[in-house]
C-alpha cells in the first residue's frame, strides 16, 4: 500500500511521501510542500486521508507536530 510502480521501479506512494514529509520535516518547510502535493489532484492525496495516515502511524516521533501541521493546513 505504501509503494507504487513507476517505470518498473517501486517508489513511495504520494500518500506515503506526504505523510513522511508531515512527520519528518519542520512545519515551516513542510507546509509549502504539502500544499503543493495536495493541490495536485492527480496524485489522489486528500487532507483527510493524509491526516488519517499520520494518526494511524504507530508511535513515531513528531506525530503531534505533524498533526498540528495538518490542522494548520485544514484551517486555511
Amino acid at each position: 500500500m505504501d509503494v507504487v510502480s513507476l517505470g518498473g521501479m517501486l517508489v513511495s506512494s504520494p500518500l506515503r511521501t506526504a505523510a513522511d514529509i508531515a512527520l519528518h520535516v519542520e512545519s515551516d518547510r513542510a507546509l509549502p510542500v504539502l500544499r503543493r502535493l495536495l493541490a495536485k489532484k492527480d496524485l489522489g492525496i486528500r487532507l483527510r486521508l493524509l491526516t488519517l495516515a499520520v494518526e494511524a502511524a504507530p508511535r513515531v516521533p513528531h506525530k503531534r507536530r505533524a498533526l498540528a501541521t495538518l490542522a494548520h493546513l485544514a484551517a486555511g
